[in-house]
């Protein structure tokens, strides 16, 4: 086991730019925050949309990204994020509910979800996530984002994934030939190379809608802002 993390230590040596240190704050605060700017925003000031960071042509959005929502959709929202990040925990727990009802499940978006890992653990659990089938993909990083203080900040993060996914329904023995399979490891962090290199990703949560690069918006009201402003124009 311990040359595993060694591996995948070896790996994000050369692909994180940031240390993963800066990305634990207190998620709890991080949630507040968002809520408070959300009551400010209902107590009757308008969201502003905020302006692009940048804008990529094509994302490259194919067969091998997950997704939800009809491809048909006339905006496509696509997510950079990493599963050990509090603000991608927060963006998942007070984001994701209204954009699946209002946008995704509605036709109007086309979301794709990609990682974007900023520690070995991420990566670890990024590769388990893909190991339990695309059926299941979406349900299990809702769970890895919602338990993210339990598993990510256990004094034995590799143990507490593996039973996190022995509960989703992976043997034993898949948990452990998963993590141990180099293929899923490198496809993970060459795609995360390319992100920030072609794509201009250097932090999480990072999202892209029709191909113009926001930071994910702080409060629902404003991420309702910025969607709308695309969906208005379809």
């Amino acid at each position: 086991m311990l040359q595993i993390w060694k591996l995948l230590g070896l790996a994000l040596m050369l692909a994180v730019a940031a240390p993963a240190a800066a990305h634990h704050a207190d998620r709890q605060q991080l949630a507040s925050a968002a809520t408070g700017l959300q009551l400010a925003d209902a107590k009757g000031h308008a969201a502003t949309v905020p302006k692009p960071l940048g804008k990529v042509d094509d994302l490259g959005v194919g067969a091998g990204d997950y997704t939800l929502g009809s491809p048909e959709a006339g905006v496509v929202l696509v997510e950079y994020a990493s599963l050990t990040c509090p603000h991608c925990a927060v963006f998942h727990e007070k984001m994701m509910p209204m954009i699946k009802k209002d946008y995704i499940d509605t036709g109007k978006i086309y979301y794709v979800y990609r990682d974007f890992p900023l520690d070995r653990l991420a990566l670890a659990a990024a590769v388990v996530a893909r190991c339990g089938g695309r059926d299941r993909f979406f349900g299990f990083i809702e769970t890895l984002y919602g338990s993210q203080d339990q598993w990510a900040r256990a004094s034995d993060p590799l143990a507490a994934l593996r039973t996190l996914a022995l509960v989703g329904g992976m043997s034993k023995t898949d948990f452990e030939a998963c993590i141990r399979e180099q293929k899923g490891v490198d496809a993970i962090l060459e795609a995360r190379l390319a992100a920030a290199r072609k794509f201009g990703v250097n932090s999480t949560p990072t999202i892209f809608v029709n191909g113009n690069r926001y930071r994910a918006a702080e409060s629902v009201d404003g991420m309702r802002a910025l969607l709308d402003s695309f969906v208005a124009k379809r």
